[in-house]
């Protein structure tokens, strides 16, 4: 009895064992992706394709090639494949002409809208096969990754880009331009469009959805990535989770390439939360380990089964990198992967182009997020490089072989004139930041330095005396100030540059000394106003042989009040909820000065969809029996301000 009681014993550790052993290789189901419909305000339809009724539109319906949506008195918002979104103001109709995602082939999203207003925000197409158009009778809007408006009627189309570039035809739409078309799209002009257009609600509020949008599609990258949960790189399991996925994919068939790309995926989210805890070298040997697979892969017989899959593995990857500045140490990991991209291209010229395109958009994001952070050096170095990189490019383009398919050699020119685009965009935008308003510049009269003191200038003694350059010769100074509209509280940098002859210039700040009047306490070249009025600023730099001086003077206004600005809902629980569970949301108000409030307890929530589940104050609780996708609404008012956050999920059988 003992004997068969061990062997039991035995038998249940070993099937324990074994079952550990391939849980460790094992993966969960992805979501399937799809077009979902989401209604905005009440009183949608939907004509369904090869149909000639409207009927009723539900909130969650899924859309296909050949549908059409239209708003009359209501609002709504499609959502493809969680890469785009379109919205539809009222009064508005659309028609889906083609749609698709499927393995292997390009994302494919071809709208046309047949009157009214239409939003569009597309996060990222990482294909250069991918495609997102809007047409509107003869003008077709061909989208590189961006965010812009489509308005049209009987008397024309005008679209306005509020981000990056939209190529329409052969023009390159920037951003902050609105280009107007007759009905027969003859072009009638293009205008730069005002700030105030900002305030309009519907340009506003689809601004700040787009935030929403983003943040949820990277909330929802991040579930599935920590869903697949993998073995840290430093882990004692790291071996054995490797053994259990050999087995998996040698088990795997046909599907091997996709499960050996999922694997390497969740291995390079895992690299990334190894950097984070501080164990760079560690998470660089994993790093060069996964290069050297990849590489290996991509030399092997079935290397074109593993590119494309890898491309949008990495493409995953990178998003997760993409606010990463670099200051950061996740930066060399984010410069890798983009050499990853590149190598996956092979001796594709086409694909080596775009794959370097996408380095090129990824120094553009960091310049415009380095301009907003005031870190205005490392701005200038990430544009630079992104213009060095255009004109690699673009050289490299020049030189592709005859031969090279037409449509694909347009699609990467159309990308290359964006990138264009938006490097001119953002080179306007720094100068801007770097030298608001332009200083009084002041030459000395008989080239002999002045022998006035300090004192006799107005100068107090606390600024004491500039230091004398002895070797450099300059024609003249210039002073500027950031931010050059400042309000009360601000503070506000000084910078003085000594011009030469040549043109070029020293910064000669550190060697200068400041007389400021006007509501304002100085501090060396750091200024900050304490009071509305105006700043009289004198710099004076002294050299062996000349005194030189420039002034500048700016008007302070009173510091713009704390405002609510938007709604973030989270929540740990993942974006597939099986019948009757729950979900726990947290509800952070965001303010305009960066500040965030819990307001968890003020914020009105309900669900979408009562038959998928049901708001209990802040908890959401999944339906019993229906299968679906259900969206999760918060509204949060403050004063006379209210804002609207949204968070989706899809309800599943256990």
């Amino acid at each position: 009895m003992r004997k068969w009681l061990f062997l039991l014993f035995f038998a249940l550790i070993l099937g324990a064992g074994a079952w550990y052993f391939w849980s460790l290789g094992s993966l969960p189901e992805r979501e399937g992706q799809h077009v979902s419909l989401a209604i905005d305000n009440q009183g949608v339809e939907v004509q369904r394709s090869g149909s000639d009724s409207w009927q009723n539109a539900t909130n969650g319906d899924v859309l296909n090639a050949g549908d059409s949506v239209r708003t009359g008195s209501g609002a709504a918002t499609l959502t493809f494949f969680d890469l785009s979104q379109a919205r539809l103001a009222p009064q508005s109709t659309v028609r889906i002409n083609e749609v698709s995602l499927a393995d292997g082939q390009p994302f494919t999203v071809k709208l046309e809208l047949e009157n009214g207003r239409i939003w569009s925000r597309i996060l990222r197409l990482f294909e250069l096969d991918d495609t997102f158009t809007v047409t509107a009778d003869s003008v077709v809007a061909t989208v590189r990754g961006t965010a812009f408006e489509l308005a049209h009627s009987t008397t024309g189309t005008a679209i306005t880009v509020f981000e990056s570039a939209v190529e329409v035809g052969g023009l390159v739409v920037s951003e902050g331009f609105t280009v107007s078309f007759d009905s027969s799209g003859k072009l009638l002009g293009t205008q730069a469009t005002g700030e105030d257009l900002k305030q309009d609600d519907w340009v506003s509020g689809n601004l700040k959805r787009d935030l929403v949008f983003a943040n949820a599609s990277q909330e929802r990258l991040l579930a599935h990535l920590g869903d697949l949960d993998a073995a840290k790189p430093d882990s004692v399991l790291d071996g054995l989770t490797r053994m259990s996925e050999r087995l998996h994919l040698s088990l795997a068939a046909e599907k091997a390439p996709e499960l050996y790309v999922t694997y390497a995926e969740r291995r390079l989210a895992a690299i990334k939360r190894l950097i984070e805890r501080g164990k760079s070298g560690a998470a660089f040997n994993a790093l060069t380990s996964v290069e050297n697979e990849v590489a290996e892969k991509l030399n092997g017989p079935e290397a074109e089964k593993y590119r494309s899959p890898m491309r949008r593995a990495l493409f995953e990857a990178s998003t997760l990198l993409s606010q990463v500045s670099p200051s950061s140490p996740l930066y060399r990991m984010k410069q890798k992967l983009e050499d990853m991209q590149v190598s996956l291209a092979g001796d594709d010229g086409l694909e080596v182009a775009y794959a370097r395109m996408r380095a090129i958009d990824a120094r553009l994001d960091e310049t415009l997020m380095l301009i907003d952070q005031s870190s205005l050096d490392e701005a200038a170095s990430a544009l630079d490089a992104a213009r060095q990189g255009l004109v690699n490019v673009e050289r490299d383009v020049d030189h592709l072989p005859e031969g090279s398919p037409s449509d694909r050699l347009t699609a990467l020119r159309g990308k290359l004139n964006v990138l264009k685009a938006r490097e001119a965009a953002y080179r306007v935008r720094l100068a801007t930041a770097i030298e608001p308003p332009q200083s009084q510049l002041t030459v000395p009269s008989d080239g002999a330095a002045s022998s006035t003191s300090s004192t006799e200038t107005g100068f107090e003694a606390a600024t004491g005396t500039p230091s004398v350059q002895e070797t450099e010769s300059y024609e003249t100074i210039s002073l500027s100030a950031l931010p050059g509209q400042p309000k009360v509280g601000d503070s506000v940098r000084l910078k003085v540059r000594a011009i030469k002859a040549d043109g070029s210039q020293v910064d000669v700040t550190s060697q200068s000394t400041f007389d400021v009047t006007g509501p304002a306490e100085a501090s060396g070249s750091v200024l900050t106003p304490n009071g509305i009025g105006k700043i009289n600023i004198t710099a004076v730099f002294l050299t062996e042989k000349d005194r030189f001086e420039a002034r500048l003077a700016l008007d302070v206004t009173e510091a713009a009040p704390i405002v609510l600005q938007s709604l973030k809902l989270t929540t740990t629980a993942p974006v597939s909820l099986v019948f009757g569970a729950t979900a726990v949301f947290t509800a952070t108000a965001i303010y305009s000065d960066g500040s965030t409030k819990d307001v968890t307890a003020s914020v009105s929530f309900s669900a979408s969809n009562l038959r998928l589940g049901f708001m209990d104050k802040n908890v959401f609780n999944a339906g019993q029996d229906t299968a679906g996708q259900v969206q999760v609404v918060g509204t949060y008012k403050e004063g006379d301000k209210t804002v609207t956050a949204f968070h989706d999920f899809n309800i599943v059988a256990p």
